[in-house]
């Protein structure tokens, strides 16, 4: 479809679309079915990585409230262009995590296009912490345009064929997290970080005075992983989906 403020745009004709498929193409190849022409045209599509970055800043105040704010940008394929076109009151629903719509207060867009979306969210959460015994602990934010969208957990020693994942991709969390007094931090201090053939993962939990500063980043250079990579493919992503790495462990101060 050709439109005179978008130019061209690519779209399902089986399924409502989220956004331009120019995006999610990548590789592919393109026929068009004009009847007029002669012969068919064919078209190689080269797409863009996708991109989610996710700055936050919580401090947890009295009776595990959780308050702070919350800035994403999301690029290609990971920004939803037309349902944000639409309503984009939606951005509150792509945070799942322990954060869910209901805890964001209020949002503003910075900046709305087909290749990017900026935008900025209020936190306040009642209770934010699941408790047993002294020890609590919060499931980190994420935008579920992401990697864990995908459901890549169970992964076999072994691939004797391509391995075909939905997109290249680059996602980092930033969080700083203030404890205030009334936790302590008892999970280790962490620090992963491992590059490949097949891209590149960064883990970190540093404390620093009273913050807890948590980076969680994945970068996947390749659509396809091949047989020789799965063994750095099945490396990187089983350090993503561990769930201690997902999550902030506290203790109740004595």
């Amino acid at each position: 479809v050709n439109l005179e403020y978008q130019k061209e745009q690519y779209l399902s004709a089986d399924h409502g679309n989220k956004q331009n498929l120019i995006f999610s193409l990548d590789g592919r190849k393109i026929i068009s079915l004009d009847k007029n022409l002669k012969s068919p045209r064919l078209y190689s599509v080269k797409s863009k990585p996708s991109k989610i970055f996710v700055n936050s800043n919580l401090e947890i105040k009295a009776d595990s409230k959780l308050v702070g704010e919350m800035h994403l940008v999301l690029e290609a394929n990971s920004n939803p262009y037309y349902s944000l076109l639409n309503d984009s009151s939606k951005i509150k629903s792509m945070v799942k995590g322990g954060i869910s719509p209901r805890d964001i207060t209020s949002f503003e867009t910075d900046q709305l296009t087909q290749k990017e979306v900026s935008s900025r969210l209020n936190i306040e959460k009642e209770k934010a912490f699941n408790t047993n015994d002294k020890y609590s602990s919060f499931v980190l934010p994420f935008i579920d345009s992401g990697v864990d969208s995908w459901h890549i957990n169970l992964l076999g020693l072994d691939r004797y064929s391509p391995l075909e994942i939905p997109e290249a991709i680059h996602e980092r969390y930033d969080f700083i997290i203030s404890l205030g007094e009334e936790f302590d931090y008892v999970a280790p201090l962490t620090d992963i970080e491992i590059t490949n053939e097949v891209g590149h993962i960064l883990i970190k939990f540093v404390k620093k005075g009273m913050d807890i500063i948590i980076i969680r980043e994945i970068n996947l250079k390749k659509k396809i992983v091949e047989p020789s990579d799965y063994n750095n493919f099945r490396e990187i992503m089983n350090a993503w989906n561990n769930a201690n790495f997902k999550k902030l462990t506290l203790k109740t101060s004595e």
